[in-house]
C-alpha cells in the first residue's frame, strides 16, 4: 500500500491500487496526485461544459492532443 493525499480533496487513498493518480500538468508547472472521485468530477465538469458550447476544443483537437502525449509518453 502506498498511500496519498489527494491535492483537490485532501482524502486519503491507495496510490498502488490507482496508476492514474498522479497528473502531470505541464502547462501549468504544477504536478498533482488525485483521486479517483476528483477525476471523475473533473471529467464530468468537462463534458458539460463542452455540451453547453463552452469554447473547449474540439473533438479532432483532443484526439490530436491525446495522440501526441501518446509519441511523447513514448520517447
Amino acid at each position: 500500500m502506498i498511500p496519498a493525499t489527494c491535492s483537490r480533496c485532501e482524502e486519503q487513498f491507495d496510490a498502488s491500487k490507482d496508476k492514474y493518480c498522479f497528473i502531470d500538468n505541464e502547462g501549468w508547472c504544477r504536478n498533482e496526485i488525485v483521486c479517483e472521485h476528483c477525476r471523475e468530477r473533473a471529467y464530468d465538469a468537462h463534458q458539460e461544459r463542452l455540451m453547453e458550447g463552452g469554447g473547449g476544443p474540439s473533438l479532432d483537437e483532443q484526439h490530436r492532443a491525446a495522440w501526441e502525449e501518446k509519441r511523447r509518453l513514448r520517447r
